[in-house]
């Protein structure tokens, strides 16, 4: 009788294989899942810091980003609209707004990027929590760019 057990959980077991392999398989492992649309960058933004960095090569090929200066910001807001326009402004002691840009805005999903009317792309680097990174290329010179912090409010 006991080997007839052991028999019969030998056979379950091989037919249990095929399964959790196939589990263990996922397509899904494979796939990169990013929250990227225009309901992530709709809503009103505090511009905390603009970071200057140069991306340069070694002599191996490998990239280097080196920060050549941080701008920390006090009172500069991003707005972007659910009717995709945009507002980038300064308060100065709450009481005085000083509009530094306005225009129209497209979220490009499969590129990852915001693009503005002015005609500035703003590369969405990554959401955590409540903080959005973007980066703007310099369009004279590539490898100079401008990274962004931003926290919603």
């Amino acid at each position: 009788m006991k080997k007839i057990k052991t028999t019969y959980l030998a056979v379950v077991m091989l037919m249990l294989l095929p399964a959790l392999a196939l589990t263990a398989c996922s397509d899904d492992d494979d796939t990169v899942h990013v929250n990227f649309d225009q309901s992530t960058v709709a809503g009103s933004w505090k511009v905390e810091k603009m970071d200057s960095v140069v991306l340069t090569t070694d002599k191996n090929g490998k990239m280097e980003r080196t920060t050549i200066q941080t701008v920390n910001y006090d009172s500069r807001y991003a707005s972007f609209n659910n009717d995709k326009s945009y507002s980038i402004y300064e308060t100065a002691g709450g009481a005085t707004t000083t509009i530094l840009e306005r225009g129209t805005y497209t979220v490009v999903t499969g590129s990852f990027r915001i693009d503005l009317s002015s005609g500035r792309k703003l590369h969405w680097l990554k959401t955590e929590g409540s903080t959005m990174t973007l980066e703007e290329y310099n369009a004279n010179d590539g490898s100079r760019r401008a990274r962004y912090t931003l926290s919603k409010i």
